[in-house]
């Protein structure tokens, strides 16, 4: 991602492999609690890679993407997409049902969303997140799915951290799920992170649960974000995910969902040969990806399009991999100033996929 704005790098954005364990290690020793996708515990992590590299080949599963710094690397960072199409065992959420003022007024188990494609598990190593690497990253998952649309479902959905607190209490939790599991929310969390959902959902009332002796803060982390996670939210956001009252079983952050159609990031896609240059002007910022799912590589820089070729400097196709004519994906790399705004389609033009 060498010359991309407020970019430093070099960086690729690729398939996770078994080879990144140690890197994963040190990811999942930052994490902290309601971050599930990675457990600080060598055993799941040889898992989780594994099955990822399964799941890239076909199989059912979360693929999962590692940011990697060229120039050391070192493993910044990561992401995830797992496919959907299949009700998911044990996944299971709630549905908010408001009253006449539009206040939460009890939540029902529901599970809304298990058969979507899920992209999450985005994380970005302390050291590198004021490099502006996460739009990039964040956005790699949209170009992911778009080099293999067939295999991935209709509607994409996304999980937003919950509110937490640093000493690893969830208000939303406390209120709603411990007076019928009798357990601590990290003794929760560990069980959702192992896969044992069922056992979750079979200690909680058939029922609605009311939210009317809910204390302040936790009716105020209904459909709540951490504050880790608000520049995810504004992505997620501009990419057109929206909030349709479902949140998360254990920690109330919302789930956000949205046709895999009208992606931002897809609409303003193209399908375009790459030419390396010394030389070129440098119109925008840029992601740019192989097209096709093998291999799985994407990289932040600048480059010009010119009819159906895109320029760049030599750097970012090396570490493409690409060579030189080769078909990439080419969508504008969203700004900090953007993640807010409606996204512009210059000087890209709408592709349907």
């Amino acid at each position: 991602m060498s010359g991309a704005g407020d970019q430093s790098g070099p960086f690729v954005i690729r398939l996770a492999a078994p080879g990144d364990l140690a890197g994963f290690f040190e990811l999942a020793k930052l994490t902290g609690p309601g971050f599930t996708t990675l457990i600080a515990d060598e055993k799941k992590l040889t898992q989780l890679l594994e099955a990822s590299e399964r799941a890239a080949k076909g199989e059912p599963g979360s693929i999962m993407l590692a940011l990697e710094d060229l120039s050391t690397g070192r493993i910044a960072g990561c992401a995830a997409v797992k496919r959907g199409g299949k009700k998911r065992a044990g996944f299971a959420n709630f549905q908010i049902q408001r009253d006449e003022a539009g206040k939460p007024r009890s939540l029902t188990i529901t599970d809304a969303y298990s058969d979507l494609t899920e992209i999450g598990g985005l994380f970005v190593h302390p050291d590198y997140r004021s490099m502006g690497v996460g739009k990039a990253l964040a956005q790699s998952r949209y170009l992911y799915v778009a080099a293999a649309p067939q295999t991935f479902g209709a509607q994409l959905f996304a999980e937003l951290r919950g509110v937490i607190d640093e000493d690893g209490v969830s208000p939303f939790y406390d209120a709603a799920c411990k007076p019928s599991l009798r357990m601590t929310f990290a003794e929760a969390d560990r069980l959702c992170a192992a896969g044992e959902n069922d056992r979750l959902v079979a200690g909680l009332p058939k029922g609605p649960i009311s939210t009317k002796g809910f204390p302040a803060e936790a009716l105020a982390a209904i459909g709540g974000c951490h504050t880790s996670g608000r520049a995810a939210q504004a992505m997620l956001a501009r990419e057109g995910f929206r909030f349709e009252g479902i949140v998360d079983l254990l920690d109330g952050g919302a789930l956000v969902a949205v046709e895999t159609a009208a992606l931002a990031s897809l609409k303003e896609s193209r399908l375009l040969r790459i030419k390396s240059s010394g030389l070129f002007p440098k119109t925008a910022s840029l992601l740019f990806a192989t097209a096709q799912p093998d291999g799985f590589r994407c990289v932040a820089g600048r480059g010009a399009i010119i009819e159906n070729m895109v320029m760049c400097c030599p750097e970012t196709a090396a570490a493409l991999e690409v060579a030189e004519d080769a078909i990439v994906r080419v969508t504008p790399l969203a700004s900090r100033e953007a993640v807010n705004e409606k996204p512009s389609l210059s000087p890209l033009h709408p592709r349907a996929l």
